[in-house]
């Protein structure tokens, strides 16, 4: 990616239909990317991750910017942590996991914080000067 590049794909990971639209909506307008996956279940994510370059037949790039809420059903976002860090490092590589969460225990915050994969953790919901943070911190040079 160079300078002035779109982010390649953002993965929101979420089981609540209304933050999904609202955290779409923001990262359209704040226009960084051309593509946001959106899955309600962690699994689905890890797979959608799994089969970077290809998945249902369409050509995809590994998300460059992932969100995982913590609350989730079957799997939550610190299982889906564990099971991230277990898929193939050319898979997960430069993607920026991000917990963006309503938790705001204490103790959450300190376990993403021990966990190298997750290197942010915000607190619903997401704004644009959020987003901006995360893009100017994590993709310096970055024109949206």
């Amino acid at each position: 990616m160079t300078a002035g590049d779109k982010l390649g794909s953002i993965l929101l990971i979420d089981d609540d239909p209304a933050s999904n639209f609202l955290n779409g909506t923001i990262i359209k307008k704040v226009g960084i990317t051309a593509h946001i996956q959106v899955a309600a279940k962690a699994q689905d994510a890890l797979d959608y991750i799994s089969k970077t370059g290809m998945f249902q037949g369409a050509s995809h790039d590994k998300p460059d910017l992932i969100f995982v809420d913590i609350n989730m059903p079957r799997m939550n976002g610190w299982e889906f942590i564990e099971q991230f860090k277990r898929l193939p490092k050319n898979l997960t590589e430069g993607s920026v996991v991000v917990m963006l969460t309503t938790s705001d225990n204490p103790q959450d915050r300190q376990r993403a914080a021990e966990q190298p994969e997750i290197q942010a953790f915000i607190s619903k919901p997401l704004s644009k000067s959020k987003l901006s943070g995360l893009v100017s911190k994590y993709f310096p040079g970055q024109i949206f």
